[in-house]
């Protein structure tokens, strides 16, 4: 049984963080997503029988809740909305999603253990999508976007968007000395993907990475700085010209189409391409909308206002789709995930926060919701009082303090 499910947790991580299930279909596959979805919730379930009493003292009751609110509060704007076929299939996902995050959340709560096998498949895919990226870029085969990486993931915005959340949660498993060499090789893949909001999502975990104490440097906060005035360099010499150079100088150039060439050809041309001119358009009508109708959103009449794209935005989003409500209820998700998760959960949580300001579907994809389960599931340390031997010899193994909650230790340390 315990072969079984460690099989079970470790395949369905792989599975759906690599994004197989939206992947297959792309490319021809006759795999249905929802048909996965419900077939590895049974299997869940199935497993679950067996560890009911270990499930219902593990099983975060705060985010159990707030699924529920989740799901009515979707039924409620289907109901208050024309009832349309869009708006039932827009219904039909929330339901599957809800039952997907679920099931994530059951599957990392089977078992004590459990959190870390997702973590070793998260590793493992990284390092293979890095790797996808790479034979991506150089002989185009997945992307759906010419010139710009992408792998299983197709769309380059989610290939950077996963590696950097996949990089923050697998990054306690790499040991300490190779932990910067390992962020360094994900940086490359997300880099190839020559998605702007990639590139920031990447910097952003670095720098959490280490205010967290997952990258441990002699001195932290001066590291912290360093690696934001590197980030700030870096955003510099993409967007002036500078990156040009040093790839033309390497004869990478060649590589590169117009659209990725205008991303890295100095400030006009890096910000006047059609995405950049589209999301502003996107984030403007938004606002027109919200202003429209700014209690109850436009429901699950979303497409009628939207035809052609959504914003690219998970707070506009929510307030566009369903008001106040919706809005609140995405907050109070985020609030509750920071007060009941530990150091590496806040880490990954910034990213996440951090990349809703440039998609709109996380609280969609499945990989996004495994990672919303993983945060759910790492407990907050008890105590703010470090062993000082502890300390020090978790700092040479490149793991972060396990905090004591041991009183005793005051004296010590004065």
């Amino acid at each position: 049984m315990n072969s079984l499910l460690k099989s079970f947790v470790f395949l369905t991580a792989v599975f759906f963080f690599s994004n197989l299930p939206l992947f297959m279909p792309y490319w021809g596959l006759p795999v249905v997503p929802w048909h996965t979805y419900l077939l590895v919730l049974g299997c869940t379930l199935f497993l679950a029988t067996f560890r009911l009493p270990h499930l219902l003292r593990t099983l975060p009751r705060y985010l159990v809740v707030w699924l529920w609110l989740y799901l009515i509060h979707g039924i409620l704007m289907f109901l208050y909305s024309s009832q349309n076929p869009q708006g039932l299939e827009m219904l039909e996902m929330r339901l599957l999603n809800v039952a997907l995050l679920g099931t994530f959340l059951m599957i990392l709560n089977l078992k004590a253990g459990t959190a870390i096998l997702v973590q070793k498949a998260i590793l493992c895919t990284v390092l293979f999508s890095t790797l996808v990226n790479l034979a991506d870029f150089i002989d185009p085969m997945f992307s759906g976007v010419e010139g710009r990486a992408a792998g299983f993931y197709i769309n380059p915005n989610i290939a950077g968007r996963m590696l950097s959340l996949g990089m923050v949660a697998s990054l306690p498993l790499v040991a300490g000395r190779l932990r910067l060499l390992f962020c360094l090789l994900v940086g490359v893949g997300v880099f190839i993907t020559f998605s702007r909001s990639g590139w920031l999502n990447w910097a952003v975990g670095i720098i959490a990475l280490t205010a967290s104490g997952y990258l441990i440097f002699r001195y932290k906060w001066p590291s912290i700085l360093f690696f934001s005035l590197l980030g700030l360099a870096i955003v510099y010499s993409l967007i002036s010209g500078i990156a040009l150079e040093l790839l033309s100088a390497l004869n990478l150039s060649g590589y590169l189409t117009p659209d990725t060439l205008a991303r890295i050809s100095g400030f006009e041309s890096s910000f006047a391409d059609h995405s950049t001119s589209e999301r502003a358009r996107l984030a403007q009508y938004s606002w027109e909308v919200i202003q429209q109708h700014p209690l109850l959103g436009v429901g699950t009449d979303l497409r009628q206002w939207f035809i052609e794209a959504l914003p690219h935005n998970m707070f506009l989003m929510a307030q566009v789709e369903a008001g106040v409500p919706g809005l609140l209820l995405f907050l109070a998700l985020l609030w509750l995930l920071w007060r009941n998760t530990d150091a590496l959960g806040r880490a990954l949580l910034t990213v996440y926060i951090f990349s809703s300001l440039f998609t709109h579907n996380n609280l969609d994809e499945p990989a996004t919701l495994l990672i919303l389960a993983l945060i759910a599931s790492r407990r907050p340390q008890p105590g703010r009082i470090p062993h000082p031997a502890r300390y020090r010899a978790q700092q040479r193994h490149g793991a972060p303090p396990q905090w004591q909650p041991n009183p005793a230790l005051w004296s010590q340390q004065r």
